[in-house]
């Protein structure tokens, strides 16, 4: 008999999966901020976005101050919770 509670994905299947969507999404997120640079660069006046470049950059400057390396640090500690609490654990935070 088979038993009805799914099992969770180990470790590597889910660094295999990230590595996937990575490969994938990666280059489609590049050629996408290309095309918007294309359209933009053509549809608006020099002026219009010299101010969209320097709102760009400045909410970029705040976004990175703001995030302080939580992104790059979260991964670290994710595997530690998986391992001491489970998925529960990891979604908790």
């Amino acid at each position: 008999m088979a038993s009805s509670t799914p099992k969770n994905p180990s470790l590597a299947t889910q660094v295999s999966r990230a590595v996937l969507w990575n490969t994938l999404f990666v280059p489609l997120r590049l050629l996408a901020e290309v095309l918007s640079t294309v359209v933009k660069l053509n549809l608006l006046s020099p002026a219009a976005y010299g101010l969209l470049a320097l709102v760009s950059g400045a909410n970029n400057g705040l976004g990175t101050t703001v995030d302080l390396g939580t992104q790059r640090t979260l991964p670290k500690y994710i595997p530690e919770l998986s391992r001491a609490g489970g998925r529960r654990r990891c979604c908790a935070y």
